[in-house]
């Protein structure tokens, strides 16, 4: 199969069901398609949508970094309904 991800034009002609669901039509016609920034990957967890954030701690031992960072997030971190840590 083509990789449709390199040209925008290809992608468009890619055939979806139309919401009478007895036809397909283009995706151009369903959608506007263009290059974006955003999230190089969606990941999930259990369904969760997630997110991951990479700390470097080479100057100090992994443990105590932990502690020390769970005590400032638990005191510190405000967040709104339905996300955690």
């Amino acid at each position: 199969s083509p990789d449709f991800r390199s040209d925008m034009g290809a992608l468009g002609q890619i055939l979806v069901p139309a919401s009478d669901g007895k036809r397909q039509i283009p995706l151009s016609q369903r959608a506007t398609i263009a290059p974006v920034h955003g999230a190089s990957m969606i990941r999930n967890e259990n369904g969760l949508l997630t997110g991951y954030v990479y700390v470097d701690v080479a100057d100090r031992d992994p443990g105590s970094y932990v502690k020390e960072a769970s005590v400032v997030l638990r005191n510190e971190l405000k967040l709104p309904p339905g996300y955690a840590i």
